[in-house]
């Protein structure tokens, strides 16, 4: 009987615990629901009526970015905030490798709505990540980067990036050798990228760059990219490297006919318009098959190493950079380093369409003025056929004198100054901008 009934006590013993475990789970999950409820809304997406969350981060900490993105993700896609601040990106003496955060395509992140001109320039950031020690990193071929936004190009995911300020931590301690870079895009169709600051970040923004990188299309708009502190050589001690670097992949060997992709938006052309640089290495560049199109942009106290850049290619079986178009853009307010630079464009692959440009110039030897606007270098790349031609150059404007326009190649066989009947621009602005 003991036995017994102390068995059948322990049963409902063991009830009244489950009851009491279950019942604590549920207030648990409720309030963890809450906690995200709390954080999450919904938007809808007027041009299709979808509706996607929308999440803010605790804080600009990645951790808590990271896990805003993942909580998106898992909804198939959504919008991430990152909550008004001046935030420590990482804790001092964290560094890592590859990405910080990894943005899946279909997830956008901003920061806090931005204060704007008339211009849709941004006058103050209200979200502002920064790089709080002298984080090591490396210069590798991909540095370690900020943010990763990759997709498989699909085409009803694409991502957008803004209102948000990265700071190096050069800018607090003008020593600073520290190597990274700032975002990197992969796979992803229609990015935008926009009203975002990169300060003392040394390579700025890469698109289908790295052997494992698809390509990707998209427009980079009302950025500034800016460096007052880097130096951009000796190159193996560079603390300045690359704006805006552009492939359109390391593993397509297709050489396509300029007339084909001028003016147009393909799958893999990357728009940069209404930006500003300063100081970088190049400002903008690409290789690898890349169609880049740069318009009103300002460059200023640059280091006219080339300042926008078409790369070659040196081995089989890839192909070289493709079709730069490089219109109403400014380039001023030199701040020269070196007698040996002073180029505008430096040209060593694929072709050039530049019109309507303005640039201080000056004559061979002075340092208050770019010497060319377009310097052609032939005979570096592996196939000739990716040698500079086919480019067209007419109404760019200058104050000063230059030592000459064009160096290098030969006028109507490489390089023609006037417009062709069969050019049209892309309209401006770019289409996702409004």
């Amino acid at each position: 009987m003991f036995r017994a009934s102390t068995f059948k006590g322990s049963i409902k013993l063991q009830n009244k615990n489950f009851h009491k475990i279950i019942l604590s789970l549920m207030i648990i999950i409720g309030i963890i629901s809450l906690s995200f409820a709390n954080n999450m809304s919904e938007v809808v997406i007027l041009n299709t009526g979808k509706i996607i969350p929308e999440i803010i981060a605790k804080s600009g900490y990645w951790r808590d970015i990271q896990d805003a993105v993942n909580l998106a993700a898992s909804s198939g896609g959504g919008i991430v905030c990152i909550p008004e601040g001046t935030w420590n990106f990482v804790n001092v003496g964290e560094s890592w490798s590859g990405a910080r955060v990894v943005i899946p395509a279909g997830v956008s992140v901003f920061g806090a709505p931005t204060l704007r001109d008339s211009n849709g320039q941004v006058i103050e950031w209200k979200t502002i990540l920064k790089m709080p020690w002298d984080m090591p990193g490396d210069k590798s071929y991909v540095p370690p980067h900020w943010f990763l936004i990759t997709g498989n190009r699909d085409p009803n995911k694409p991502s957008r990036f803004s209102d948000i300020a990265l700071v190096g931590y050069r800018e607090y301690d003008h020593s600073a050798t520290g190597y990274y870079l700032g975002i990197r895009v992969s796979g992803v169709i229609n990015f935008r990228i926009d009203h975002c600051r990169l300060k003392e970040i040394p390579d700025g923004i890469f698109v289908g760059v790295g052997w494992d990188a698809q390509p990707a299309c998209g427009v980079i708009d009302h950025c500034r990219l800016e460096n007052d502190y880097g130096v951009p050589d000796p190159y193996d001690q560079r603390t300045t490297g690359y704006g805006i670097n552009v492939y359109r992949s390391e593993s397509i060997y297709e050489w396509v006919n300029i007339q084909d992709i001028a003016g147009k938006y393909t799958d893999y052309t990357v728009f940069i318009e209404d930006c500003y640089f300063t100081k970088w290495r190049h400002c903008v560049l690409g290789n690898h098959g890349a169609h880049y199109v740069m318009r009103h942009c300002k460059v200023e106290h640059g280091w006219a190493y080339g300042e926008v850049d078409q790369h070659p290619i040196y081995t089989s079986p890839q192909v070289a950079f493709r079709l730069a178009e490089i219109y109403d853009n400014q380039f001023i307010n030199l701040d020269d380093w070196t007698a040996s630079a002073n180029l505008l464009i430096a040209q060593h692959a694929g072709s050039v369409i530049v019109f309507n440009n303005y640039f201080n110039a000056a004559t061979w030897g002075n340092k208050n003025g770019y010497w060319y606007l377009l310097q052609i270098s032939k005979g570096v790349n592996y196939n000739p056929s990716f040698d500079p031609k086919d480019d067209y150059l007419w109404n760019n404007n200058y104050s000063g004198t230059p030592a000459a326009l064009v160096t290098g190649g030969v006028e109507n066989q490489d390089y023609f100054l006037y417009k062709p009947n069969w050019y049209m621009p892309y309209p401006y602005p770019h289409p996702l901008t409004l």
